[in-house]
């Protein structure tokens, strides 16, 4: 019996949602391509009523300004519609837009912007582009986006580039090596002349402001991306107890063991839509970690189990090991070894869940009482979060102490849950019981606290290092990004 609920069920109704919505598009496009095809014949024919046949906006009955084409293909100005908005309370709570004239709603691609700029993010219809030989541009739009043929909403601007840039330019611009190390500001700034940082959103949690000099080299960190679980998945709750992200096929692949209810869910998007794959195990999962390019390694403890789920990047159950012991997170060594945390001790794994060795003490010192998370660093040294030593300890994999990090006075540690890893070897440390991010050098020396909460959040509890310019952190039933670079 397969510990996932029917996982050949999960396989059919992936494939059979992928092939419902790629013939669903298809046919979408094959209409719209049709109906503007006949539009583009009818203006040839008609040349001296192009403007009054299909410029001209039926709500204020004039030539069209700034027009955006809803998803039924009916036009209108983006002020005419905008007003339109301002008179449909149930739209605005909804964030729709409906067409005033079949009723037809359409997604606002990012509803978190105010309502007058709703309007703005709507491309305007292929045909007007052609009536027009160009397309039409509207204020405040991503300047990557408009050169690509696109309009989409900017939310930040550089100063050094002189672009707007939408959500996803946003990321793209902090990757790339010439423009890393851009700051980056809201709109509002630059029309105002001002020099402050974005006033979008931000998560419940601050930046802290410390005067450490000399030590690492992390800027402040900026939320890019939020994943609500509860939003996308529909469930009533949701108890994140890991996460691991991984790149499938190009598209960015959020993992994490939810401990309610007894699954593994992925949350990537595809066509700009938000979609999630779940899992069912035995019992509470709890680490999980990448072991190869599209497969994930999940700890179920109480039924004393390791799974290999593969992500494509819906999930599917590849195989199930049993173990003598219940673990709580795991670390891949090497591709024949991996490091498991349990009570009092750490184990090395050969993939078949034999133990090799075990790690519990040092110089006859107990080292480990609750490891419940651990990660492998750049140099195959093993990393130990322990909440009830209150410290984190590095290992080799033959199990030699490389170092430990036991603080005290005002820097003891709480609780210390989810570690990881940057490239360049610094380590970010959750402390759960503060709240905060802390980050050490990979000598395990303090840094600073890259992230502090500022009493309104709770449940900090994992964290994962994706990349030079990232990391994810699991805050309650949410996977918040953060834009950080350099580590």
């Amino acid at each position: 019996m397969h510990s996932f609920t029917d996982t050949a069920e999960w396989r059919r109704f992936g494939q059979a949602d992928k092939t419902v919505t790629e013939k669903g598009e298809f046919s979408r496009v094959r209409q719209s391509t049709r109906r503007h095809t006949a539009c583009l014949q009818m203006a040839t024919r008609n040349g001296n009523n192009i403007k009054d046949n299909f410029l001209t906006c039926s709500i204020c009955f004039e030539t069209y300004t700034d027009p955006c084409t809803l998803t039924c293909h009916h036009t209108f100005c983006q002020r005419c519609i905008t007003k339109y908005i301002q008179t449909r309370p149930d739209a605005v709570q909804s964030k729709t837009i409906p067409c005033p004239c079949c009723g037809q709603d359409t997604m606002v691609p990012h509803p978190s912007r105010p309502v007058e700029e709703w309007a703005g993010q709507i491309k305007p219809s292929i045909i007007l582009q052609k009536l027009t030989n160009k397309p039409v541009l509207t204020n405040n739009c991503c300047t990557i986006c408009q050169q690509l043929g696109e309009i989409t909403a900017g939310v930040l601007w550089c100063p050094e580039c002189e672009v707007d840039l939408c959500e996803r330019c946003v990321k793209i611009h902090w990757v790339s090596p010439m423009s890393s190390d851009h700051d980056l500001f809201d709109l509002q700034t630059r029309d105002k002349g001002g020099e402050s940082k974005s006033d979008k959103p931000t998560p419940q949690i601050e930046t802290a402001d410390h005067n450490d000099k000399g030590k690492g080299n992390l800027k402040a960190p900026m939320l890019v991306n939020t994943i609500d679980t509860y939003r996308i998945s529909g469930k009533m709750s949701f108890n994140i107890r890991d996460v691991a992200v991984l790149v499938v096929d190009g598209v960015q692949t959020v993992v994490v063991t939810d401990g309610d209810n007894h699954c593994i869910t992925s949350f990537y998007t595809r066509r700009k839509t938000p979609r999630f794959s779940t899992g069912r195990v035995k019992q509470s999962p709890w680490g999980v970690t990448q072991l190869k390019e599209k497969q994930v390694l999940v700890a179920v403890p109480e039924s004393c189990e390791i799974v290999t789920v593969g992500v494509s990047p819906g999930l599917a159950l590849l195989s199930t090991i049993t173990t003598r012991t219940g673990y709580y997170s795991l670390a891949v060594l090497s591709p024949s070894s991996l490091a498991a945390s349990t009570d009092y001790c750490v184990d090395i794994l050969d993939m078949s869940g034999l133990v090799l060795r075990s790690v519990n003490a040092y110089n006859n010192m107990r080292l480990f009482t609750y490891p419940d998370y651990i990660c492998v660093n750049n140099k195959g040294n093993i990393l130990v979060s322990d909440w009830g030593e209150k410290s984190v300890t590095c290992l080799t994999s033959e199990g030699d102490v490389v170092w430990r990090y036991v603080p005290t006075g005002d820097r003891e540690l709480g609780v210390p849950h989810g570690i990881s890893t940057a490239r360049t070897g610094d380590i970010l440390l959750v402390d759960s019981n503060s709240n905060k991010v802390i980050q050490l050098t990979e000598t395990g020396e303090f840094v600073r606290d890259v992230l502090t909460s500022d009493g309104n959040v709770s449940g900090l509890k994992s964290i994962f290092c994706h990349a030079r310019e990232s990391f994810f952190i699991c805050c309650n039933a949410e996977v918040k990004e953060y834009k950080c670079s350099p580590y």
